[in-house]
C-alpha cells in the first residue's frame, strides 16, 4: 500500500504535535508542513511586532512578554467516499514567490485562533478620546504607566492582562457581563459589569456606573477563520468560533480527510492536540471506522443542543470545560490509545478552583505527581 501524503497546515504547537506523529510512521505517511512565519512554534514565539511581518503579512502571535500558561505544566503530554478525494493544495514559497500546486491524500489544519480579533461595536466608541485597541496587540505594559485602563472581558487574557497592568497604572478596570471575582485583587483594580457606551473620555457600565479612562483594551477573543480554504471544501464558520460540519470537533463530515485540529475551548491545548491528532491518523489509516455520514451530523447536532441546553450560545459551540475529561476519554478509545491519566486531570481541575480562589498566585502553585493516583501541592 503507498504512503499517504498529508499536508499539515501551520507549524504550531498543533502542526508540530500532528508533525511528531506522522513522522513516527514514514512507512505509513509521506508530510509536508507549511508555516506562514518564518519559524515555528506559531502562538508561542513571541515578537514585539504587533501588525506586520516582514513579508507584510498580519502578526499571527498573541503572546505578550511575560506570558504564561494558565495550566500547570504537570498536565501536559506529550457509498463514493469523499474521504479519498485527493486535495490539491497550493502553495507560494514568501522569500522567492513562486507558486507550485501540490496533491495530498488528506489535509491536516493546525492555523490555530489566536489571531484575528473580535472587535465588539461600542456605541460612542468613536467618540473616546483615549487609545482602543485589542489584546491581541498587548506586550508589555510600560506605555500603560499611570494610566486608566478598561480591560473589557474577564477571560484569561483580561485577567491576565488587568494583573499584569496594576503595578504600573493609575487604575485598570475588569469590565464582565460574568459574575465578578470574590478573591483578594489589587488595591487598584476595580470589578465592573460589561460596557454600555462610551462617550469622550467617559465608559458608561451595564451596572449604571461611570468612569473616566484612558484606554480600553478588547479582551473579546478571536474568531475561527481559514482563508486558505476553498469554499468547495465546505467548511463554515458560523457566530465567529462554531466550525461545521465537523465530527468530533476534529473531521470534516463529509470529508474526514480534511482535519481541523484545536477546535475546542476551554483546554489544555496540548493535550488536546495529542489526542486529537491520534484519532485523526488512525481515521486516516483506515484504522477506526466511522458512523454514517448522517450518523455523525447528528452527533455534532447532538454536541451543540447539549450545549445550548446547559445555557451556553451557539457561538461556544465547540467549548468544553467540564465536558473535557468525557471528550478526552472518547477520543483515546477510539484511537485505542492510553486514556489522559486521572492524576493529570485532578491536578488540571484542582488549578481551575484556585484560579477562582486565588487568581493572583494559582500560577504560582506547584504540583508534582506521586503515583498514577496521588500528587502533593506546594504553596508559593
Amino acid at each position: 500500500m503507498a504512503a499517504l501524503r498529508v499536508a499539515v497546515v501551520g507549524a504550531g504547537a498543533a502542526g508540530l504535535c500532528a508533525s511528531r506523529f506522522l513522522a513516527a510512521q514514514p512507512d505509513v505517511f509521506h508530510h509536508d508542513v507549511f508555516e506562514m512565519a518564518s519559524n515555528v512554534g506559531g502562538l508561542w514565539v513571541y515578537t514585539d511586532q504587533t501588525t506586520k511581518d516582514s513579508y507584510g503579512h498580519d502578526v499571527h502571535t498573541s503572546m505578550y512578554e511575560h506570558l504564561c500558561t494558565n495550566f500547570p505544566k504537570e498536565s501536559v503530554m506529550p457509498s463514493k467516499d469523499n474521504a479519498k478525494t485527493p486535495w490539491r493544495v497550493c502553495v507560494k514559497q514568501l522569500a522567492t514567490n513562486k507558486e507550485e500546486v501540490l496533491t495530498y491524500d488528506a489535509v491536516v489544519v493546525c492555523n490555530g485562533h489566536y489571531s484575528k480579533p473580535i472587535i465588539p461595536s461600542i456605541p460612542g466608541a468613536n467618540t473616546f478620546h483615549g487609545k482602543i485597541l485589542h489584546s491581541h496587540y498587548y506586550r508589555t505594559p510600560d506605555g500603560f504607566r499611570d494610566q486608566t485602563v478598561v480591560c473589557l472581558g474577564a477571560g484569561p487574557s483580561g485577567t491576565d492582562i488587568a494583573l499584569e497592568l496594576a503595578p504600573y497604572v493609575k487604575r485598570v478596570i475588569l469590565s464582565s457581563n460574568d459574575e465578578p471575582f470574590t478573591c483578594t485583587m489589587p488595591s487598584n483594580l476595580e470589578q465592573l459589569a460589561g460596557i454600555e457606551s462610551i462617550e469622550n473620555g467617559t465608559i458608561a457600565f451595564k451596572d449604571g456606573e461611570k468612569r473616566m479612562a484612558d484606554v480600553v483594551m478588547l479582551c473579546t477573543g478571536y474568531e475561527y477563520v481559514y482563508p486558505f480554504l476553498a469554499p468547495e471544501c465546505g467548511i463554515e464558520v458560523k457566530h465567529r468560533m462554531r466550525v461545521t460540519p465537523i465530527y468530533k470537533h476534529l473531521l470534516h463530515v463529509h470529508r474526514p480527510s480534511l482535519v481541523l485540529v484545536g477546535l475546542p475551548q476551554l483546554v489544555p491545548p496540548f493535550v488536546v492536540f495529542h489526542y486529537q491528532v491520534q484519532y485523526a491518523l488512525k481515521v486516516l489509516q483506515g484504522f477506526t471506522k466511522l458512523p454514517t455520514v448522517e450518523g455523525r451530523l447528528a452527533d455534532e447536532e447532538s454536541e451543540i443542543r447539549m450545549r445550548l441546553d446547559m445555557g451556553l450560545k451557539p457561538h461556544q459551540a465547540h467549548q468544553m470545560g467540564g465536558l473535557l475529561a468525557g471528550y478526552l476519554e472518547d477520543l483515546a478509545d477510539l484511537a485505542g490509545v492510553e486514556p489522559f491519566p486521572s492524576v493529570k486531570y485532578a491536578i488540571l481541575m484542582e488549578s481551575y478552583f484556585k484560579m477562582k480562589q486565588d487568581l493572583m498566585n494559582y500560577k504560582k502553585y506547584n504540583y508534582r505527581i506521586i503515583d498514577e493516583d496521588d500528587y502533593s501541592v506546594t504553596e508559593p
